[in-house]
C-alpha cells in the first residue's frame, strides 16, 4: 500500500483556504490487467484490457492502450478518454487483435491533464490452424456403411467404466480425466472394429483427440487435461476399420457433469476503496478536508488514525480500506457439482493480524465509486502469513455457480473500520492483484 495522508489542523477560516489552495490537482496513478495472458488457438486473438485510473475527482482523462501485436511486429494504440469519478477513480477497458504467435505486451499511458504509466502486462501467443470438418461418409455402393456409435455420455463411476474399458484402467480414474463412454452395434456388413475416434467439436469443426486400438469391445476411452479445459467442450465418437470410419455419433457436450478434478481460474479485475473522515475542533467542528492523495497499489485492507492536540480543540483524521477482487462470472457460472474452492493469493505486504474478513460482494464495484459491503456471514477459514494467503471459499462459489447469489466479486476488509478514532495508530495488509481460485467440481 502507498499512502499519501496530508492531514490539517485548522486554527482559522483564513489557515483552511489556503491550504487547501495549495493541495496538489492530481497524484495519477494506473494500474492494468488483461486476458488471456497465455492464448493458444487460431489467430487473431482477442486480448481484453482492464485497467483503473486515479487522480482528482470529477475530471476529464485523456489515455491510451499501447499494446504489441507480435505478429504485426509494431505497437498499437487505442485511445479513449473518460471522466474519474467522485473519489477519483476510472475504470477504463478495450481489447485488441494480436495476429501472430510471439510474446506480446499491453501498457497503460494517461495522457492528460498529466502523466502515467501503468504495470505492463506480457501475453504469450501461439497460433495454429483451424481443425477441419470431417468428410461426408459415403459407404460402398450396395455395401451398408460401419454402424455409428450411439450413447455417447461420460461417467465418473468405475464400475460404469470398467464395462466399456479394461476394468483396472477404470480403478485409477483420476483428477483432471474426463471418461467418455458409448455403445456400439455390429450389422451384417461390420460384425468387427478396429476401434473408434473421438474428435472435439468446434462450430461445425473437428479435432482428433483420441483413438482406440482395442476392436469393437473397446467402448471407451479417457482424455487427460493435457486436452485442453473439458467444461464447455463438445465431442463426437466414430467407428473405424482399416481406413473406412462411421458416421458421427450424437454430440456430448460438457457441461456439469463428467469432470473429476479442478479448473483454475484467475482474478480478471481487482480495485479498493476508501473511507475517509477528518474533525477539527473549535472553531470549526465538523467535517475537514478528506481525499488527500489516499491511495494504494494493491488489493489492501485495514486503517490508520492519526490525531494531534486533544478534543474539542485538537484535530483526528481516521481512514479505512478495502479490497476487491473478480473472476470470471460466466466461467463460475458454468461449474456444477462443485465439492470443494479454494482462494490463493500472494501477500504483498503488511501484518497479517489486520485482516478481518473476506466475504461475496453484495453489489457490483467496477466502475462503482463507492465503498460496497459483503456478506460476511460465510466461513471462509482465512490461513495468512507474512506471504501467502488461503481461504475456504467452497460455500460461496457453491452459491455463486447455482445462481443463489449474484456473482459481484470478492471483498476484504481490515479488523476494524472505526472512523471516529483518536489516536496514532494503523493495521494495514496489502494482498496481490492477482488471485488464484481452483475449483474441485465433477
Amino acid at each position: 500500500m502507498k499512502l499519501s495522508i496530508r492531514l490539517l489542523w485548522i486554527a482559522c477560516a483564513s489557515v483552511a483556504a489556503m491550504i487547501f489552495s495549495a493541495h496538489p490537482a492530481w497524484a495519477l496513478s494506473a494500474t492494468l490487467a488483461a486476458t488471456p495472458t497465455s492464448y493458444k488457438g487460431s489467430c487473431p486473438a482477442t486480448i481484453s484490457f482492464n485497467g483503473t485510473i486515479f487522480g482528482s475527482a470529477n475530471s476529464a482523462v485523456s489515455y491510451y492502450f499501447g499494446y504489441y501485436d507480435p505478429g504485426q511486429g509494431k505497437t498499437i494504440k487505442v485511445s479513449s478518454s473518460g471522466t474519474t469519478g467522485p473519489s477519483g477513480f476510472l475504470a477504463v477497458s478495450a481489447s485488441g487483435k494480436m495476429t501472430g504467435s510471439g510474446t506480446g505486451s499491453v501498457t497503460l499511458y494517461v495522457t492528460s491533464p498529466g502523466s502515467a504509466q501503468s504495470n505492463t502486462v506480457q501475453i504469450s501467443v501461439t497460433c495454429i490452424g483451424l481443425p477441419s470438418p470431417l468428410p461426408t461418409i459415403m459407404p460402398p455402393p450396395g455395401k451398408p456403411g460401419i454402424p455409428a456409435p450411439f450413447n455417447l455420455a461420460n461417467t465418473t463411476d468405475p464400475k460404469v467404466c470398467g464395462q466399456h474399458i479394461f476394468p483396472l484402467i477404470c480403478i485409477a480414474m483420476s483428477s483432471g480425466v474426463l471418461t467418455l463412454v458409448w455403445n456400439w452395434n455390429p450389422n451384417a456388413s461390420y460384425q468387427t472394429l478396429d476401434g473408434y475416434d473421438v474428435y472435439r467439436v468446434d462450430h461445425g469443426m473437428f479435432t482428433r483427440v483420441a483413438r482406440t486400438s482395442a476392436g469393437q469391445d473397446g467402448t471407451g476411452t479417457m482424455l487427460q487435461a493435457s486436452s485442453g479445459p473439458f467444461n464447455g467442450t463438445c465431442y463426437v465418437a466414430r467407428a473405424y476399420k482399416g481406413s473406412t470410419e462411421s458416421a458421427s455419433s450424437n454430440t456430448f457436450c460438457v457441461g456439469g457433469t463428467g469432470v473429476i478434478g479442478p479448473t483454475t481460474l484467475y482474478s480478471t479485475q481487482w480495485g479498493w476503496r476508501y473511507q475517509d473522515h477528518s474533525w477539527q475542533g473549535i472553531p470549526y467542528p465538523g467535517e475537514g478536508f478528506a481525499d488527500y492523495g489516499l491511495m494504494c497499489t494493491d488489493v489492501c485492507m485495514g486503517w490508520t488514525h492519526w490525531e494531534t492536540g486533544s478534543r474539542p480543540f485538537g484535530a483526528s483524521e481516521n481512514t479505512y480500506w478495502r479490497g476487491y477482487l473478480m473472476f470470471d462470472p460466466n466461467q463460475i457460472s458454468a461449474l456444477h457439482n462443485v465439492t470443494s474452492a479454494t482462494l490463493s493469493i500472494h501477500v504483498n505486504s503488511g501484518n497479517p493480524g489486520c485482516f478481518g474478513g473476506m466475504a461475496p460482494a453484495t453489489a457490483q464495484w467496477i466502475g462503482n465509486q463507492n465503498m460496497v459491503d459483503g456478506d460476511f456471514s460465510y466461513n471462509v477459514a482465512p490461513s495468512i502469513n507474512s506471504s501467502s494467503a488461503t481461504f475456504n471459499v467452497t460455500s460461496l462459489v457453491k452459491d455463486w455457480a447455482n445462481g443463489t447469489i449474484p456473482n459481484f466479486g470478492l471483498v476484504f476488509k481490515g479488523n476494524q473500520e472505526n472512523n471516529d478514532a483518536y489516536e496514532n495508530n494503523s493495521c494495514q495488509l496489502d494482498f496481490a492483484t492477482s488471485g488464484v481460485l481452483t475449483v474441485h467440481h465433477f
